[in-house]
């Protein structure tokens, strides 16, 4: 149902949807760029965060290292906000299944 149906002031559109070409050039957009200048070190900036270092320290690294102008707070946030899981990501990680009970006395050796 098109958006503007949803609106209480709008009337149903009777839109026969997009063509087979819009479709096709959706389809073969081009990622996306980086939303963030950081994100290119990602990995390194979360594995200096493990090892303990301090997100002054890191500022100072990018600055001197990289030439990557940052402020203390924009690193910050950035780490605090890829540290967590995602939602997308916590949905596509597989859940262990238990082993039927059958399977599991096997393993244990009580006999049934």
């Amino acid at each position: 149902m098109p958006l503007l149906s949803y609106l209480p002031h709008s009337k149903p559109m009777n839109h026969p949807g997009p063509s087979k070409e819009l479709l096709q050039l959706l389809e073969n957009l081009p990622p996306d760029q980086p939303r963030s200048k950081l994100e290119p070190f990602r990995a390194i900036i979360l594995r200096w965060r493990r090892q303990g270092r301090s997100y002054r320290r890191i500022q100072e690294i990018l600055r001197e290292q990289c030439q990557v102008e940052v402020a203390y707070e924009t690193l910050r946030k950035f780490v605090q906000r890829r540290q967590r899981p995602r939602a997308a990501e916590q949905e596509l990680e597989p859940v262990a299944a238990s082993a039927p009970v059958s399977d599991a006395a096997k393993s244990t050796g009580i006999s049934t």
